[in-house]
């Protein structure tokens, strides 16, 4: 029984993978109405979902730039940082050469 379950779950959401609805044609719908494809508004309203679209991916773009100039900065900090550790280090080798002398 909870074998059959499982297998029912895990096939209804494999069939949802497979088969997920395209968001990239244009909406036919708006506000839950039908439009006339060449009337003002519908056309209006695909230029605005455009234009979204563009602000979108220049946001992910964006976040994407941030992102690896961050990483870059924590990078540079992880390299200063092992040569402040590589210079505390033989100091203190030098310290206990000179103490234990």
């Amino acid at each position: 029984m909870i074998q059959n379950i499982f297998i029912r779950k895990q096939s209804t959401v494999l069939h949802a993978k497979e088969n997920k609805k395209s968001k990239k044609g244009p909406k036919a719908y708006i506000n839950g109405k039908g439009w006339h494809l060449t009337s003002t508004e519908y056309i209006e309203a695909v230029e605005v979902a455009e234009q979204h679209k563009v602000d979108k991916e220049d946001t992910k773009a964006d976040c994407a730039h941030a992102r690896d100039k961050k990483k870059g900065a924590r990078v540079a900090l992880a390299a200063e940082w092992e040569s402040i550790k590589a210079v505390h280090l033989v100091a203190i080798q030098q310290w206990r050469k000179d103490v234990l002398s």
